[in-house]
Order: C-alpha cells, then sequence, then structure tokens
C-alpha cells in the first residue's frame, strides 16, 4: 500500500469529522464513543474520531475488518482496533453474538452486550453499483457484504450505522432492495442524505 499524501489524510479527515459531528452532540459526550468499522479502508472513521475525541475521550475501537492486507496492516498500526478480523464475509452469526477470525488466525465471538455499539461505519464494495464496476446490482457476488452487514446490524445492535456507498446504488434499481432490507431491521430509521 502506497502511503497517502498529507493533504489527503486531512481531507478524509475533515470529511469524517462533520459527519459525525452531524449525527451526535459530540461535545457532551460522557464517556468514550464505542466504535466498530466493516470494509473499513483506511479508518477514516476511527481516525476522525480519535482527533476529534468526542467529551474529550478517545474512542474505544472494538472492532475493524477488512479484505484487503495493506488495509488491514494499516489499521493494526495506526488505529489498533481491539480486534481486526480478517473478512466480514467469513462471519458466523448467532442470537446475540457474531464470530469470525481475526488476522491473527482465532475465532472471537463478540455480543451485542459486550460489544455495546453507538456507531457502526460499513463503506462496502461498491462495484456491483458503480458506473466504473459491474454494474450487475445484487446479482454480482460482491454483494454477499450488504447481507453481511445487515445480518451484523441485526445481531449486534449498534445505537447509529452508518452504510456509505456510491451514488450508482441510488440511481439504480438497487436502491428498492437496500432499502426494504434495511427497514425490516426493526428498531431503526434510515435516512438517505
Amino acid at each position: 500500500m502506497e502511503p497517502l499524501e498529507p493533504a489527503t489524510v486531512l481531507a478524509m479527515l475533515a470529511t469524517w469529522g462533520e459527519h459525525l459531528r452531524e449525527l451526535v452532540p459530540l461535545s457532551s459526550w460522557t464517556r468514550p464513543v464505542r466504535l466498530a468499522t466493516d470494509c473499513s479502508g483506511t479508518g477514516s472513521p476511527e481516525m476522525a474520531l480519535m482527533t476529534i475525541q468526542p467529551g474529550g475521550f478517545d474512542p474505544d475501537l472494538v472492532f475493524a475488518c477488512d479484505i484487503l492486507p495493506c488495509s488491514r496492516t494499516f489499521l493494526r498500526e495506526n488505529v489498533q482496533p481491539t480486534v481486526l478480523f480478517k473478512d466480514l464475509n467469513g462471519r458466523k452469526f448467532e442470537h446475540d453474538s457474531i464470530v469470525g477470525e481475526t488476522v491473527d488466525g482465532k475465532t472471537i465471538r463478540i455480543t451485542r452486550r459486550d460489544s455495546d455499539l453507538d456507531l457502526y461505519v460499513v463503506g462496502f464494495p461498491c462495484t456491483p453499483f458503480s458506473t466504473r464496476g459491474t454494474r450487475k446490482g445484487f446479482a454480482d457476488v460482491a454483494t454477499k457484504t450488504f447481507w453481511q452487514v445487515t445480518k451484523t446490524i441485526t445481531v449486534i445492535r449498534p445505537r447509529i450505522a452508518i452504510l456509505e456507498n456510491v451514488m450508482g446504488i441510488v440511481r439504480g434499481n438497487s436502491l428498492k432492495t437496500v432499502l426494504h432490507t434495511l427497514t425490516s431491521i426493526r428498531g431503526y430509521f434510515w435516512d438517505i442524505p
């Protein structure tokens, strides 16, 4: 993985910082924000929270996951999540927990109660929906990640979940599937900015 230019990192952090400030009154936070990410990439949400320090606390990075070894190395070295999963698509689900393999080859179980997530952020693969990708929508095997994400939300029950993706998902027929699936998860209100 090539190092990011400092200006690129600052722009990513500024953008994520603004998103996070819109979600919650972060200045009045009274404990560390508990965060988990899947398809974590370079850890922009984690780094933004580390910079903002809601309520004056560093975030508690419960878990992160990315399939790319270079992203996992970056995450381990720069954001240091408590658990670093290897592959979201290999995750198993039980009534109140997720079970997955870490980058160290261990099998870890995270329960809803133990995770107590405030924020869950996912940047699932855009290639099935992108104009530069396959444009197959939910016929593309890469969308398995979306289904794993919805299962994770259903089982772990974070207070806030953010699913980021490309405009192609909004413009295409796939939006109906996404909205139908998300609205079937009880207890959540979904918004498309």
